[in-house]
């Protein structure tokens, strides 16, 4: 995505935080503003597109979970995209 959010196609401070905003609306909406949650589970920058307005919209759902609103989204389970890592990076988990 950084390609196309060169200092020409995006001018100002205002439309890049609209762009962050509208980002974390979108995860937020997944999480808990629907019937249920939906959990993404490979969010990366790629995982997000800009329409001709530049407003983000959360794609590639191959990973999605949904839970009812009693249920927890806590996994001891790995998932998301396999991607190398240093050996001496410390465990996230």
């Amino acid at each position: 995505m950084s390609m196309f959010l060169t200092r020409a196609s995006i001018s100002s401070f205002l439309q890049r935080f609209d762009i962050v905003v509208g980002t974390a609306e979108g995860l937020a909406y997944l999480h808990g503003g629907s019937q249920e949650r939906i959990i993404h589970r490979d969010i990366k920058s790629i995982n997000f597109l800009l329409d001709e307005d530049f407003t983000p919209k959360v794609v590639d759902f191959g990973l999605v979970q949904c839970f009812g609103a009693d249920k927890s989204h806590l996994s001891n389970g790995t998932a998301g995209t396999v991607e190398y890592m240093e050996p001496e990076l410390p465990p996230t988990y």
